[in-house]
């Protein structure tokens, strides 16, 4: 056989296995084709870059209400970074948010602990709008926290999270995800 014959063969084999590694990049990064998350499941698949620049391009246009499934996506500038997001997502299920703009996290067991209340401020971030939710300091494990939501879609919110002091510094992103069940708005 000629070596033109073998590269004959070889152009489809290549452009099948090219697409193929395509559809499974597509896949993997956990969006529709124009990259943009739909759910929970694929926020955790995005890079610290990506959900940056998500949180970028994200609205508020109010404060939702109903209950929310949560996920820790990435922690920053910690050890064991994956452990971390492993552990804070084997007890910590979300939150569940009032009219009021008051919620309360909710955790492993059906367990509903540690409240503070969310309202439309700037973001540390970068000065937009965010739905801002700030503990107060000797609040258990969130005494010195600061969660700044953005709508991605319905019911989908990215957060940043930060730790007030000694001086802010963010800690990592969060995802919220409307529960199916709660009709949120």
């Amino acid at each position: 056989m000629c070596k033109a014959g073998i590269w004959r063969r070889g152009i489809p084999l290549f452009a099948l296995l090219a697409t193929t590694a395509w559809t499974t990049a597509v896949r993997a990064q956990g969006a529709d084709c124009s990259g943009t998350p739909r759910c929970l499941a694929d926020l955790k698949k995005f890079s610290h870059c990506e959900l940056a620049r998500l949180f970028d391009q994200a609205t508020v246009s109010a404060i939702p209400t109903g209950d929310f499934d949560g996920a820790l996506l990435q922690v920053c500038d910690a050890k064991f970074p994956r452990l971390r997001v492993w552990g804070s997502n084997f007890t910590w299920r979300g939150k569940v948010i009032f009219c009021d703009a008051h919620f309360i996290n909710r955790w492993i067991g059906g367990h509903k602990w540690i409240e503070s209340h969310f309202e439309i401020g700037p973001s540390w971030w970068d000065g937009k709008p965010a739905i801002v939710g700030d503990y107060a300091p000797g609040t258990p494990v969130f005494g010195n926290t600061r969660d700044e939501l953005r709508e991605l879609g319905p019911g989908l919110y990215l957060g940043v999270i930060y730790d007030r002091c000694p001086c802010p510094r963010q800690t990592g992103f969060i995802g919220l995800e409307c529960r199916p069940v709660c009709g949120c708005k």
